[in-house]
């Protein structure tokens, strides 16, 4: 599947528009459309309709049968095999929604240690992830998680220093103590 980000602007880029036109055609704001291009929001099913609808094209969305079991390790390696360069915020989203719905499987998703993917935040995401989830599900944190360094430098997601203070304010304790501030309802949705 195709990230939203890189969907809006291919969409944009081959109608020939610039992300003020698209966003005038869209009915939304010029910062909308930039957000949504840098990985910054994840647009709903509604937004994106209107913006695919804005560049000539119809959104068809078609939900399939999975290839695979989903893991914290086939995302890392999803990010190595496509080079993205940004945390797959969506899919990990995905995967626990899915794990919230499916206990049995928690064991299987945060097992396998991921792959180094080269980004020092994505991969100390990861083991945050792996560590809240175990700590919320089994007896014992998955052992990979202990050899993945912490980075020197923390990680805020984007936006102004007061936004990021709240996002580390609501942080859970399994990201404070890799160098993540993220707010736990960027990513549990059902619950923090």
């Amino acid at each position: 599947m195709e990230t939203p980000a890189r969907l809006v602007t291919e969409l944009r880029i081959n109608a020939g528009l610039s992300q003020r036109a698209l966003a005038s055609r869209a009915g939304c704001t010029r910062s909308t459309i930039v957000r949504i291009e840098n990985g910054e929001m994840d647009p709903t099913i509604t937004m994106l309709s209107r913006i695919t609808t804005a560049t000539g094209h119809r959104l068809d969305i078609r939900a399939k049968q999975p290839l695979r079991k989903e893991s914290l390790a086939a995302i890392a390696q999803h990010v190595l095999n496509t080079g993205e360069p940004d945390i797959p915020f969506t899919r990990l989203r995905g995967l626990i929604d899915w794990l919230e719905l499916h206990a049995n499987a928690v064991t299987e998703a945060i097992t396998d240690p991921p792959p180094r993917t080269g980004n020092e935040h994505l991969d100390s995401l990861l083991a945050a992830i792996a560590n809240k989830i175990a700590d919320e599900n089994l007896p014992t944190r998955p052992a990979w998680t202990n050899n993945v360094p912490i980075p020197a430098t923390p990680w805020h997601p984007p936006g102004t220093p007061r936004m990021q203070a709240l996002e580390a304010a609501k942080a859970p304790q399994q990201f404070t103590e890799r160098q993540i501030f993220i707010a736990a309802d960027n990513l549990w949705r059902h619950h923090a």
